[in-house]
């Protein structure tokens, strides 16, 4: 393949990029989601081009704290399950089902806002009183997850809009025809990566919720 038919090839492919990734962060988000099925999302790879970096390191970032804070839910639920005795990998319902037929009616729910915890009437056994101790850990968690997404939401639709025009930057950035196709491949990926991140914000925000309607449902009347 000749040099000039590189070039022409990689500016093309620049071009087509620019046309696909024109559209909202969130119209993008939900045509990934309907094709993830698992939700798996693309991961950032450094582009090395300095005019990126910063916004596509900063995606970075989000993302790591996204999977640290679905990883401490996870931890805490499956703590719920192992004090409350149920199956690993259970629902959080199941254990709840199991903590209201313990409490023997001396657990009751005290919202602090949208968020429920758990307090334990006198008299009750010490039982009792650790399985709060499980189910009130994953609460706090959960509020530590909400207070994460409400940082994190402005930050994302920043960088959604920061990264718009890079795939059309690119051939400006990267004048080695054979590093062109590459960059560009990296940066489709990185763009569709900060794309997806309002989605993947989105998705723990409602994860958090998940599990204080399970609370509240369980102890409701």
């Amino acid at each position: 393949m000749t040099l000039s038919r590189i070039v022409r090839l990689s500016l093309g492919l620049s071009l087509v990029v620019v046309a696909s990734l024109s559209m909202t962060g969130t119209a993008y988000a939900k045509k990934d989601a309907a094709a993830a099925g698992a939700k798996t999302y693309p991961v950032i790879e450094m582009t090395n081009i300095k005019e990126f970096d910063g916004v596509f390191g900063e995606a970075k970032t989000i993302h790591e704290t996204i999977d640290s804070q679905t990883a401490a839910m996870k931890t805490a639920h499956d703590n719920v399950n192992t004090v409350l005795g149920v199956a690993a990998g259970a629902p959080l319902s199941d254990a709840m089902k199991s903590a209201v037929a313990a409490a023997g009616g001396k657990l009751k729910v005290d919202m602090a806002g949208a968020v429920p915890h758990l307090k334990v009437d006198s008299g009750a056994e010490a039982s009792v009183q650790k399985n709060a101790d499980a189910i009130n850990g994953l609460v706090d968690v959960g509020a530590k997850t909400v207070e994460t997404v409400t940082q994190l939401i402005p930050q994302a639709t920043k960088l959604v809009e920061a990264c718009k025009d890079f795939p059309a930057q690119v051939p400006n950035l990267v004048t080695d025809p054979m590093a062109l196709i590459k960059a560009t491949k990296v940066v489709t990926n990185d763009m569709k990566a900060v794309i997806s991140t309002p989605e993947r914000i989105k998705a723990l925000g409602d994860a958090a919720a998940a599990i204080f309607n399970d609370i509240k449902g369980a102890f409701a009347g």
